[in-house]
């Protein structure tokens, strides 16, 4: 009966771990300048102007950050719509004890026409 409580509070943990290991992560972006689309390399950026004001939220996966973040895929929020997008640039991403930041994004995908003057 030992044996088995064991086991099971082993298990727990180790589901508990595995599962905490593979959770997103989000990164607040900070600036300010809207939405900008660049025709020619069809990339967006997200409030490229430097602000300390923050703009919007991305979600990408955790294991992503350790091998840079140009190619990741994440979820953008932007004024309340989720958009799917592939990250090019993440200007002075950093991790605070808050979590992490940068300033302003450069992503590729999603569909901001509502958001584009």
């Amino acid at each position: 009966m030992k044996t088995l409580l064991k086991i099971s509070v082993l298990a727990v943990v180790l589901l508990i771990g595995v599962t905490s290991a593979f959770a997103d992560i989000q990164i607040t972006v900070y600036g300010k300048g809207g939405v900008v689309y660049d025709p020619p390399t069809g990339t967006t950026k997200i409030c490229p102007e430097i602000s300390k004001d923050k703009c919007t939220d991305i979600l990408i996966p955790d294991s992503g950050l350790d091998g840079g973040v140009s190619g990741l895929y994440g979820t953008l929020v932007y004024k309340g719509q989720s958009y799917q997008v592939e990250i090019i640039e993440m200007p002075n991403l950093h991790k605070t004890p808050e979590g992490y930041v940068c300033q302003g994004i450069v992503v590729k995908g999603g569909n901001f026409k509502n958001e584009l003057p």
